[in-house]
């Protein structure tokens, strides 16, 4: 579950221990999940379903639940206004953040094909 950082922190906090869930702070929004679920657990189900390992995919991500994405995919790249955990688990740290990152990084993919 995703929720705005305007909310209470300190009671999500306390939900959070109260149902065994995870506390996430993303810089973008507070999110509180199961144990165990994360982006890099659903991409690597995902590839098994369809039959491709995750070093097949790439990953453009800015934040701390980017990273267990990042660790399973073959490319991973960090806009520039990524926080530390996604900056540190990337790959490759682009020069420009946001949107502007996310087309580098495909832009880089695309060329890479190419060769």
């Amino acid at each position: 579950m995703a929720v705005s950082r305007t909310a209470d922190e300190e009671l999500l906090r306390t939900v959070a221990g109260e149902f065994e869930l995870e506390f996430v702070d993303t810089g973008y929004a507070f999110h509180l999940t199961t144990p165990g679920v994360s982006k890099g657990a659903a991409l690597t189900g995902v590839a098994e379903v369809l039959g491709y390992d995750p070093a097949a995919f790439v990953a453009v991500g800015d934040s701390e639940n980017d990273a267990s994405m990042f660790d399973v995919v073959g490319e991973a790249y960090a806009v520039a206004n990524a926080d530390e955990t996604a900056a540190r688990a990337a790959d490759f740290v682009l020069d420009r953040g946001y949107i502007d990152g996310t087309l580098d990084a495909l832009r880089a993919v695309r060329n890479a094909e190419g060769e």
